[in-house]
């Protein structure tokens, strides 16, 4: 009888740490304003279910193992749930960062995301301790530290304004698609896109991404992340 009981509880033991194994659910929003193409298959070819919109939320229930690149950004297939539907679509086009919808998270129209950044990242998400704010001959320096571990640094001087943000645990495409989600025109982004210049590392995957538009943006991979830099020049004219 004991031996029954002993065998009993290893092989519920054994159910339990199987079940504990299994890839949780996650939530994620469409982060591409086209919109994301939900597919009857994990491959281009396949027939397309539905067309995700913009800031759309779905369950993410297993991701493919291969990684990929398309239209230069790196990411899995992922099997998603979306309004009764299971399909497949390409998850560097997904996003656990909050999407920019008030004004002040969107640019003015000029393609400047300096000041946008870091009324996002204010917006989104607490400061954890007093900022430290250090003055200098010639700039004012300021580090903020945020919740879920993010750093900002804000540089400001006469001619210039630059914010540094490090953000843990995403990549670098998750930094690119977000910036181009704070521009307000179409016009912006495809500036924006047209702009950007990516930088491959020698197994081809990307870890910087440069931007040059008039307030020129760098996004790089870090060791638990990414850092983004945006720069606005302040443009003085001489009389």
């Amino acid at each position: 009888m004991k031996n029954l009981i002993l065998i009993l509880i290893i092989a519920f033991a054994a159910v339990q740490s199987q079940g504990n194994t299994e890839p949780q659910q996650e939530s994620k929003t469409v982060i591409a304003f086209s919109g994301l193409k939900l597919r009857t298959a994990p491959n281009m070819d396949s027939k397309v279910l539905k067309v995700i919109p913009f800031a759309e939320k779905l369950i993410v229930e297993s991701y493919d193992s291969t990684l990929l690149s398309i239209e230069w950004l790196e990411g899995r297939w992922a099997k998603v749930s979306y309004e009764g539907r299971k399909g497949y679509v390409f998850d560097a086009f997904l996003t656990s960062l909050p999407i920019p919808f008030n004004d002040y998270e969107l640019s003015a129209g000029d393609g400047d995301l300096s000041y946008t950044l870091l009324s996002w990242l204010e917006n989104n998400y607490r400061l954890t301790a007093k900022a430290d704010t250090v003055e200098y001959n010639n700039h004012i320096k300021t580090v903020q530290q945020h919740a879920g571990g993010i750093t900002a640094s804000i540089k400001e001087s006469p001619h210039a304004f630059q914010i540094r943000v490090e953000l843990p645990d995403i990549r670098v495409g998750d930094a690119y698609n977000l910036l181009k989600s704070m521009l307000k025109t179409k016009s912006e982004r495809e500036r924006f896109e047209n702009s950007a210049l990516f930088i491959s590392e020698p197994d081809g995957s990307i870890d910087q991404i440069k931007i040059e538009t008039e307030a020129p943006v760098e996004i790089r991979k870090t060791n638990s992340g990414v850092e983004i830099v945006v720069t606005s020049y302040q443009h003085i004219c001489g009389l």
